[in-house]
């Protein structure tokens, strides 16, 4: 340990601008000490410690830390005084702690003396805590401009109780917003909206709640001057009706809404306790009363701002997909890929169809699983999209193909079958039912129809288009070398089924995703083409155009 300290010291004493004004020493594995660094013509003094992880990261923070109180105004320093420093991995503790100084003066230089402001926006700094610690509150944006000093209730609804280091944890959806001009319900999907609900009060103010600038006040007589007289009384009167004697719930939610931009509000959330009211009224006068905060902690609770532009922020495809009208036929192992990866894309009206039910067999290689038991496909495919994304919608049926295959030839249904199917901007047959693919080619379509086939083994996939869709499909298919003797046969008379898992098959529906929304994205023509899988050196995946 005596070497690490020595280390750490020549480590600090050896970057230019550097000072060490109080010796470090060990505390509990953990080196101490005071620094000063001039940047420029600014000389700012520090506390310095090295915890015994360094130079790894723990639990994805950083493991020095830079401490000054005084700097709390400035941009990227957190509540503790410490400054936000990070920098690439490295396993050297020289070169990582030269690293992190430089990060440091790099911070006084852009925050300090510059003063920078970031583009995006810096969330303030709260910190569950009491009641408030284990518990979280989601929302979507909603169509309502809320003014400064607006209140009044809310529905919220428990969304699940999971589990964070060991501890139960709820978490809550906002559902919607009595204000003046009517309900304003976020924009969750059926599936979510259903969850019984819970009534909460909200008040919208011009700015945050804070201190320094970017720490959320603790406690409820600093919350008190941002809180009027008419709002307190709402609170209050709000104990008295929803809380009372004979209410059920023990505790509810307070939300303080304010704007972080021109276009977008933030909301943070306090858990109140029924037999723990923050607020009393105060006689101020004959017949007259006002009300106050009691000098007690604020329970903050963690809220998260889940719109669409979040949720999908890292990363969705092509708006033509996701704000399309999109048609799933088969959803087997390719159909079931393809709706999951379409959802988590950000796709956000889907609809089902097939009359297949859910086997033991189909779990391993696609998006069921077993503890659902015997179930048609189309139903608990269509809860799971609903699960994933809350912007989805999914609805189903079992019967498309049959009345497809059964009205062929009659000229009045055909029609309707075009005019159905034309509500759709993309239809994916999953099928691999060339019946179907015969029919399709024989209708008018607007919609752009897309054909998934896979081989045996799954050593192609095949895409084609709308375009000539069957004659196509056909000479693709003759020109490939599929194994139809190979297939699984399971017990009993069933139909063979192509051999593949998961991972064969997925592999290949994520690329052939991949490849038209690039189309799409970059407009260009959709071609037909076909991806093969090599195992001949390493595995693989060529595509083949046409």
């Amino acid at each position: 340990m005596a070497n690490r300290l020595d280390e750490i010291v020549n480590g600090i004493q050896s970057f230019e601008g550097v000072q060490i004004t109080q010796a470090f020493n060990l505390v509990d594995s953990v080196a101490k000490g005071e620094i000063t660094l001039t940047v420029d013509n600014a000389t700012l003094h520090f506390r310095a410690e090295v915890h015994p992880h360094y130079p790894f990261q723990y639990h994805d923070t950083e493991t020095i830390r830079f401490i000054n109180k005084e700097l709390l105004p400035y941009n990227h320093v957190n509540v503790d005084g410490s400054i936000c420093v990070h920098t690439l991995h490295s396993a050297d503790l020289k070169t990582k702690l030269a690293s992190d100084l430089n990060s440091l003066k790099e911070w006084v230089k852009k925050y300090y003396l510059a003063n920078t402001a970031d583009n995006h926006y810096e969330h303030i700094m709260v910190v569950p805590s009491g009641s408030g610690e284990n518990q979280a509150l989601w929302f979507t944006e909603v169509d309502h401009v809320f003014t400064p000093g607006e209140f009044g209730q809310f529905h919220y609804s428990l969304l699940a109780t999971g589990f964070v280091k060991k501890q139960p944890t709820n978490t809550f959806l906002i559902q919607e917003f009595k204000t003046r001009n009517g309900l304003k319900p976020c924009s969750w999907n059926s599936y979510y909206k259903k969850s019984d609900k819970n009534v909460g009060i909200f008040l919208f103010l011009d700015a945050p709640p804070v201190t320094e600038r970017r720490f959320v006040v603790k406690n409820w007589q600093e919350l008190e001057p941002y809180l009027s007289q008419e709002f307190l009384k709402c609170l209050y009167d709000f104990r008295a009706s929803a809380l009372g004697a004979k209410a059920k719930y023990q505790e509810f939610k307070l939300i303080l809404g304010y704007p972080i931009s021109d276009t977008e509000i933030h909301w943070q959330s306090i858990n109140i306790l029924k037999d723990d009211f923050p607020t009393y009224p105060e006689k101020v006068g004959p017949g007259k009363y006002e009300g106050r905060c009691y000098d007690k902690p604020i329970d903050w609770m963690a809220t998260k701002n889940c719109s669409p532009k979040y949720f999908f922020g890292r990363g969705a495809l092509s708006p033509k997909i996701t704000k399309g009208k999109i048609l799933i036929i088969g959803v087997g192992a390719i159909g079931s890929i393809l709706g999951t990866a379409l959802v988590r894309g950000g796709a956000t009206d889907i609809f089902l169809n097939d009359h297949d039910v859910k086997e033991p067999e189909n779990v391993c290689r696609s998006e069921y699983q077993f503890n659902s038991g015997t179930v048609s496909k189309i139903y608990e495919l269509q809860e799971k999209l609903m699960q994933i994304s809350p912007f989805v919608e999914v609805n189903v049926s079992e019967e498309i193909t049959d009345i497809i295959k059964r009205f062929r030839g009659h000229e009045q249904w055909q029609s309707a079958l075009e005019d159905a199917f034309n509500r759709f901007d993309f239809i994916f047959d999953c099928t691999t039912d060339n019946d179907l693919a015969y029919i399709f080619s024989q209708l008018s379509l607007n919609a752009e129809v897309i054909n998934l086939s896979i081989t045996n083994h799954a050593k192609e996939l095949v895409c084609v288009f709308k375009e000539d869709q069957y004659r196509w499909l056909m000479s693709i298919f003759n020109s490939l070398n599929n194994d139809v003797i190979d297939l699984y046969n399971p017990t009993g008379c069933w139909s063979p089924t192509f051999k593949a898992g998961y991972n064969d098959i997925a592999v290949l529906v994520h690329f052939a995703l991949k490849q038209i929304n690039n189309a799409i994205v970059n407009d260009k023509p959709l071609r037909n083409f076909y991806l093969a899988t090599d195992y001949s050196n390493n595995f693989e995946i060529k595509l083949k155009e046409f």
